[in-house]
């Protein structure tokens, strides 16, 4: 099965800066090895800096080179306010996480995945922490609910892809 979603966030994220937010699974329809989009309802705005900084972060991920990935962080509101440098370090263990499809040059199985287990565990355990750190901007928030759904939906769809393929020309 191929499964282009992620291009089209990036072009949406990337070139459009506007993304269609809401990852129900009814406002999708699969044909033709395609998924449509049906309800563009919850569709939100970004400036182009905010889609730069994710381009960035995407690159600082590939690359796992944390100081980049703190910058482009910073840079999209994740750390405006001081937090300890314990939270600040498993937000971005959280990043490389969310980032494994993208790691690796080959399809990623979404439907043998642990992934959306583990990120799960680790926002619970952050999000226990005493003095709790704010919360990321509304913005970003929005994005990571279309991104985490997609990733439920191959999920459910035993998808299996190259995310890194989808999203190189736009990286």
């Amino acid at each position: 099965m191929r499964l282009c979603v992620w291009g089209t966030i990036a072009t949406s994220l990337f070139e459009f800066n506007l993304v269609q937010t809401d990852p129900n699974f009814a406002n999708f329809q699969y044909q033709d090895e395609r998924l449509v989009l049906l309800d563009f309802g919850a569709t939100r705005e970004y400036a182009p800096s905010f889609g730069d900084g994710y381009r960035r972060l995407f690159c600082a991920a590939l690359d796992h080179n944390e100081q980049a990935m703190t910058a482009a962080l910073t840079d999209i509101g994740f750390f405006s306010q001081q937090i300890i440098p314990e939270q600040k370090q498993a937000i971005i263990h959280m990043v490389q996480l969310a980032c494994e499809p993208l790691q690796q040059n080959a399809p990623f199985d979404f439907g043998n995945s642990t992934l959306a287990q583990r990120l799960r565990d680790a926002g619970t355990a952050i999000s226990m922490q005493q003095n709790y750190w704010h919360s990321p901007p509304a913005d970003a928030l929005f994005l990571h609910r279309k991104i985490g759904g997609l990733y439920l939906l191959a999920a459910r769809l035993g998808a299996k892809v190259n995310v890194r393929q989808q999203l190189q020309s736009w990286l």
